[in-house]
């Protein structure tokens, strides 16, 4: 009986196609710290008005992103399911460069988001009119928006997918 079990155990995964989930939640959470690191400066780089505009509202990647990293964005409180199980087959198939480029999309949307109430500003909207065009002119506003994404933010699952590997 012992000799059946041990045989019928599951595979483990070749090394190279280690997914890396096992760092996620080791001791100092070594994998989501590296992954707050990334998107810092890959915000630096790709998306420096984002980056901007979290720095002088103090918002730092660990306040919006823990969640994402930590369960591969399959809280429903970040993407409807169907775009969950999107990221996942991409995760999957392509690893942790996958969930980094599903974060530039994300992030990139934000940034639009943040850039409609900058747009309406400088058309000479009244300042009444610009915060309520957009719900992201401070801290927690921004964090909200990053907390819960709106639908039109991330849907559908096929366009939010395509947009991240084009």
């Amino acid at each position: 009986l012992t000799v059946t079990l041990v045989s019928h155990r599951a595979p483990t995964p070749p090394a190279d196609r280690s997914y890396g989930l096992r760092d996620v939640f080791s001791r100092g959470l070594k994998r989501v710290t590296l992954c707050f690191w990334i998107v810092q400066e890959l915000l630096a780089v790709h998306l420096p008005v984002l980056h901007n505009h979290f720095a002088a509202h103090h918002i730092e990647v660990h306040m919006f992103a823990s969640g994402w990293f930590m369960t591969i964005f399959s809280s429903l409180n970040t993407l409807p399911l169907a775009s969950a199980a999107r990221v996942w087959d991409m995760y999957l198939t392509h690893g942790w460069s996958a969930v980094f480029r599903l974060v530039l999309t994300l992030l990139k949307r934000i940034e639009t988001e943040l850039g409609l109430r900058v747009a309406a500003a400088e058309e000479g909207v009244s300042a009444g009119a610009a915060k309520k065009r957009s719900r992201v002119d401070d801290f927690s506003a921004t964090l909200e928006l990053l907390h819960r994404m709106p639908t039109r933010i991330v849907s559908p699952a096929a366009t939010l997918v395509d947009e991240a590997f084009d």
